[in-house]
């Protein structure tokens, strides 16, 4: 029965025709959430890369022009199923960087549908968690681009479910990724600050303004203006009592910036030199 399931997902992927057939009219007129739920199995378990591409790019077309949100939201428990089986692709070892590059804008799809409607993904969350303990893993990076590409709202929502997950070892995995050159880190820093005591955004101030993104000669200019602007979200939005040390390294941050050849540089030193001088004189 699955090598029919496979050979019927060839045909409807090599022949545009075959869309317009009765058979294929009927399965999403009567069940578009279960054909879509076969679809993802066959990405997730099909027999050859050739046919979990196929299937793929058939559940993008199904997201895109046959099965909207609502769709997905009042078939609830087909929705929890498609959930787990995109974790379950973006989690499997597989070679093939579509299906894996596929698994990521499903999981993205199905998680920004939960956090719009407030709702928690424990799986998601939860390897989210150990992605920031460890970034270098295979699929970390496939989940800290998921989260670089949250909107602002749905990243800070999502930081507020996973904050019982947090312990010193994920505070200190993050702060390994403010200090190096993971412009993501800076990202995160607004929603996550926003989770934590003014202890723990102090440290993660400091990490930030030590980051390698503002001293090395060939840090690209986009990801410093990132970073700098950051900064001076979290100088604006968090009434903290800064070291002498730390005002030093921003005063730095800036010079540096103003300094350069770059007028998206210079005007970013700009708003972080005004955040500056209302945090320090408020």
């Amino acid at each position: 029965m699955e090598s029919q399931w496979e050979e019927f997902v060839i045909i409807l992927a090599e022949d545009d025709t075959s869309k317009s057939t009765p058979l294929y009219k009927l399965l999403i007129q009567i069940y578009p959430l279960q054909f879509l739920s076969k679809l993802l199995d066959v990405v997730d378990s099909g027999s050859t890369n050739v046919v979990k591409i196929y299937a793929s790019e058939l559940v993008q077309y199904h997201l895109e022009d046959v099965i909207n949100e609502h769709d997905l939201m009042i078939g609830g428990n087909h929705l929890n199923r498609f959930k787990e089986k995109a974790m379950s692709i973006l989690q499997a070892n597989d070679d093939c960087v579509f299906v894996k590059e596929f698994g990521q804008a499903i999981v993205s799809r199905f998680l920004g549908i939960s956090l719009e409607n407030n709702q928690q993904w424990t799986h998601f969350e939860e390897i989210a968690a150990l992605a920031i303990i460890r970034p270098h893993d295979k699929i970390s990076v496939y989940v800290l681009d998921i989260l670089a590409n949250l909107s602002d709202a749905h990243r800070v929502t999502l930081f507020r479910f996973m904050k019982p997950l947090f312990t010193r070892e994920h505070h200190k995995g993050f702060v390994e990724m403010l200090k190096s050159d993971d412009e993501r880190a800076f990202i995160f820093l607004p929603a996550l600050c926003d989770t934590l005591s003014e202890k723990q955004i102090l440290l993660f101030m400091e990490a930030a303004t030590s980051s390698s993104l503002f001293w090395r000669e060939d840090s690209p200019s986009e990801k410093k203006c990132l970073a700098a602007a950051a900064l001076a979200f979290c100088l604006r939005h968090f009434d903290m009592k800064f070291s002498s040390r730390m005002i030093l390294r921003i005063k730095r941050i800036i010079r540096v910036m103003l300094e350069a050849n770059d007028d998206e540089e210079n005007r970013v030193a700009i708003v972080l030199c005004a955040a500056l001088l209302i945090a320090c004189f408020p």
